[in-house]
């Protein structure tokens, strides 16, 4: 979606300039994949494929290996699991079940 040849620097400069803990994540979605995923989409009719094959970009990440790369055959679990471990955070205590 953020294009590195055209949004790249601006990302940069924000990771730079945010004092805390920074952390990126690209989901790596192979073209194919994308497709599937566009044509559940209210916007499917709108957008085609030869449109969503001129903004694909493989693998387009910050220069500096500082993205953690999110596989798409992983489960949301999975993902959500990379997330929380990478940034460090710890997930939200579970509500107790009501009686």
């Amino acid at each position: 979606m953020l294009y590195v040849a055209h949004y790249g620097v601006m990302l940069a400069g924000l990771l730079a300039d945010h004092p805390g803990r920074t952390h990126c994540f690209y989901l790596d979605v192979p073209f194919e994949e994308t497709l599937l995923r566009h044509a559940t989409k209210p916007i499917a009719d709108e957008v085609d494929e030869a449109q969503l094959r001129s903004w694909y970009r493989p693998l387009d990440l910050l220069h500096g290996a500082v993205a953690t790369v999110v596989p798409a055959a992983g489960s949301l679990s999975d993902t959500i699991d990379l997330v929380m471990r990478t940034a460090a955070l710890t997930p939200r205590a579970t509500p107790p079940a009501v009686r």
